[in-house]
């Protein structure tokens, strides 16, 4: 794994391949609400890496501020890099809003379990959430592989993608294989 800040870039190489993913506007923009960053790695296998990205406070306006924590799991054999876990606060005077307890995965067949219960880090009051999500390895009907998420409290078949599943995909800017 290898981060170039300069370009806001992720890598992992193994075996002559190397996926790069876009993780943060390059260190230092001007415009991004995340100029300064740091990334750590919470568990990684040879299939997969669950990493933690802190975006440091910054004065985003006269006043303003942000600061915030990602968390993504990577899986080799898709080329995917998702976000599972996520919360950030405005408060000048707020602690880092980090996960309580840390976030882990548990491997399954075809992908990953992730299962978190904490209390939610915000501006709001305090509140509970609950995660139970699991992160299956899939092709769409074009060829492309990725990571599918189902929310594991929903009903049968409605859980797919829903507003549990938290962010996004981030992009995969070069794929050698």
């Amino acid at each position: 794994m290898r981060l170039n800040p300069k370009l806001g870039h992720l890598s992992f190489s193994k075996q002559g391949r190397q996926q790069v993913f876009s993780i943060a506007s390059p260190l230092g923009s001007k415009n991004s609400i995340c100029p300064q960053y740091v990334i750590d790695v919470v568990e990684a296998s040879a299939a997969h890496a669950l990493l933690r990205m802190a975006c440091l406070k910054t004065e985003t306006a006269p006043g303003r501020y942000h600061m915030g924590i990602e968390y993504y799991l990577y899986d080799f054999e898709t080329a995917t890099m998702r976000e599972i876990w996520r919360a950030a606060v405005q408060d000048k005077n707020a602690h880092m809003p980090d996960a309580k307890p840390k976030p882990t995965l548990k491997i399954i067949s075809n992908g990953y379990r992730f299962d978190w219960k904490g209390v939610q880090p915000s501006d709001s009051p305090p509140s509970i959430t609950t995660l139970h999500n699991s992160y299956t390895r899939s092709t769409d009907k074009s060829g492309v592989k990725g990571l599918l998420c189902t929310n594991l409290s929903a009903p049968k078949g409605e859980g797919v993608e829903d507003d549990m599943c938290e962010g996004g995909i981030l992009p995969l800017v070069v794929k050698n294989n």
